[in-house]
């Protein structure tokens, strides 16, 4: 059948959902006429569902040039754009689609999501606001609608739109998880906390496979539940404060966690055992089991009761002292610096920035700084030789436990919102987290401490993308640190 009519078989395809099959297709009609673009479009379409987002890019162009009218095809390569983290070049495009269709509801949409990704805020929430207008019922507008506004600090009106939105889609788990966020980011832990569960609708999220009950927050009678680690090593360094809340409850709490963190998960007060994620424990004396970040919602936490005790968190004290050896020559105040976070993170564009930011705190008389920068954004280091002094202690730490021992060997850690940030305040170390203007949910509102480390200070963007500003401060106030103005003389 491909070989007599391949278009028409890729066009069926495509609508029956095999994208493969469509993909396939549109590649024989194409190789067989170039010039046909309707082959072109289900290739770029069938690409882009395939999560081929560069080569949709590439076919969606082959369309344009041969029918520069087509404005799906002018939004469709935006939304492209947009997946591939590029909204400058995704935004003429929409426009574009805009030009040929002006109630073209998706490319409004698209179009917001393009400005709101570089920080025009007001611009993207006219867009959203217009494709509702031109679909009341459209759910994914009203999403996008209720992220622009929490991203202004606007959250009554972002919780208002997530639940227009949930009215027309009860069963979305993104859309509830989004207002789960802001109802946190709020400080309506109540209804926040219940409202996180949620995520396990979401496709990221996935409940381990274990033959045990889930514990319902109720006394352990003396037995044993598992904590499971669950999201990112920032999460689960955060939530481990809960473990002696459990003790409390005359339960023992054994940890399943990644490999990185285990020496340093069995340090926690109330922590009796730990096993890594990848072999989960087959024991009598585990009864029940819970995923780490659901503690809050089964403890009934409020923004009041956070336990919020450090350090909960101690590094191998052999280490510690072999750290002390290596850094002892060197005098100053020793900062240690991260510059990078997960860069599969959704929203790691906005909280990750370059070492160079760094260079006009290491000329500040006083000032001594450490990278303890791993993997990805670790090369910049090699970029930066010669440039300003900087010792790299990365390299030399294998697991959490190394670099927990060589923090407590600092005076100070500065990072942007990554789990060095957690780990330096869950050991009672002084950290300064820089923030983008549209921070994570965990560092509420318009704060400058937080009530989850007492250690910890916040340096927040005053605009969206300025890192500038944030710098400024913190230099500012590492100057005063390290060379602190002496006061009267009695």
């Amino acid at each position: 059948m491909i070989a007599q009519d391949p278009l028409a078989m890729a066009g069926a395809c495509l609508h029956a959902g095999d994208y493969l099959g469509a993909e396939r297709a549109s590649r024989l009609a194409v190789d067989r006429n170039p010039w046909i673009p309707d082959g072109w479009f289900i290739l770029a379409v069938a690409s882009q569902l395939l999560g081929k987002l560069a080569e949709s890019v590439e076919h969606y162009r082959k369309v344009l040039g041969l029918v520069p009218y087509n404005a799906e095809a002018w939004n469709n390569l935006g939304a492209s754009l947009l997946s591939l983290r590029r909204p400058e070049e995704a935004e003429p495009c929409i426009i574009q689609a805009l030009r040929l269709d002006p109630r073209y509801e998706q490319a409004h949409n698209n179009l917001g999501n393009a400005l709101q990704a570089t920080g025009r805020l007001a611009e993207a929430e006219a867009c959203y606001r217009r494709a509702i207008e031109l679909n009341p019922r459209y759910v994914g507008a009203r999403e996008h609608l209720g992220l622009v506004l929490q991203s202004q600090g606007r959250l009554d009106e972002a919780i208002a739109a997530y639940e227009e939105a949930l009215t027309l889609a009860p069963t979305n788990a993104d859309i509830a998880m989004n207002r789960a966020y802001t109802l946190l980011q709020k400080g309506d832990f109540v209804r926040g906390w219940e409202a996180y569960e949620a995520r396990w609708g979401c496709p990221e999220h996935i409940q381990a496979e274990l033959p045990l009950p889930l514990w319902d927050g109720r006394p352990l009678g003396g037995k044993t539940v598992l904590l499971r680690a669950e999201q990112g090593l920032g999460d689960v360094i955060q939530f481990l404060r809960f473990a002696p809340m459990i003790r409390e409850r005359d339960g023992r709490v054994a940890v399943c966690c990644p490999r990185t963190l285990l020496a340093l998960a069995a340090t926690c007060p109330g922590v009796s055992r730990v096993y890594t994620d990848d072999k989960p424990p087959v024991d009598p004396e585990i009864v029940c089991q819970a995923a780490i970040m659901s503690l809050p919602y089964l403890l009934g936490i409020t923004l009041e009761t956070i336990p919020a005790t450090v350090p909960y968190l101690h590094p191998d004290p052999s280490l510690v002292a072999d750290w002390s050896e290596k850094l002892r020559p060197e005098i100053g105040l020793k900062v240690g610096v991260v510059w990078q976070g997960n860069p599969d993170h959704k929203k790691d564009y906005l909280r990750s920035f370059r070492l160079s930011r760094f260079e006009p705190l290491a000329g500040i008389p006083g000032v001594r700084l450490y990278s303890l920068q791993k993997n990805v954004g670790a090369d910049q280091l090699e970029e930066m030789k010669g440039r300003f002094p900087i010792r790299d202690l990365g390299r030399d730490c294998a697991s959490f436990m190394d670099t927990a021992a060589a923090i407590a060997n600092l005076d100070l850690v500065i990072a942007p919102d990554t789990a060095v940030a957690h780990l330096a305040s869950a050991l009672g170390k002084p950290a300064w987290v820089v923030l983008p203007f549209a921070a994570e949910w965990r560092w509420l509102m318009d704060r400058q401490d937080t009530p989850w480390y007492p250690s910890m200070r916040l340096f927040r963007q005053p605009r969206w993308g300025d890192w500038d500003s944030v710098f400024r401060s913190v230099a500012s106030e590492l100057a005063s640190m390290a060379n602190p103005v002496p006061g009267p003389r009695p």
